[in-house]
């Protein structure tokens, strides 16, 4: 018989807004979005601030969806595409006790040739299925990172 590993998710808070909670997924202490923006932050300060600023605007809307900057790649995983071709893909999911609708982060890469990119929307769908997966599980713990100034009353 085999054992069943409990997993541990990690969703770490980057932006709270009026509607939506911003989170970067790790999952087992593999965190790719939040790896993805600390490289970013070294090496191309504006795309970060470029992929922020998007971030915070869908963030405060109960739906966008922006052909041009936010847009549906499929099995609920879109991407957030800047003008100097960076992207970021997430996905949407609730947690009951957590007041707001959730933005998971997944992965990021650059616009790059088109199998670069299929590879990475495909990543972010794999994350976002072992996310779900693992969700379900009764033996995953789920650890929710609020902003370091984010008050108690904010997150319920």
């Amino acid at each position: 018989m085999q054992v069943k590993k409990s997993l541990e998710i990690t969703l770490t808070t980057i932006h709270l807004g009026s509607v939506k909670r911003v989170v970067t997924l790790g999952i087992d202490g593999k965190d790719l979005a939040h790896e993805y923006l600390l490289k970013l932050g070294k090496s191309n300060q504006q795309g970060l601030q470029s992929i922020l600023k998007r971030l915070k605007a869908i963030a405060e809307h109960e739906s966008i969806e922006n052909q041009i900057t936010y847009r549906h790649v499929g099995e609920q995983v879109f991407e957030v595409k800047t003008k100097s071709g960076l992207r970021f893909y997430t996905f949407w999911d609730e947690i009951k006790g957590i007041g707001h609708q959730l933005i998971i982060a997944t992965s990021g890469g650059k616009k790059g040739n088109k199998k670069e990119q299929n590879a990475d929307i495909a990543n972010a769908k794999a994350l976002r299925k072992s996310y779900l997966a693992a969700k379900s599980q009764a033996t995953t713990t789920l650890n929710l990172i609020p902003l370091p100034n984010e008050d108690q009353d904010h997150q319920a």
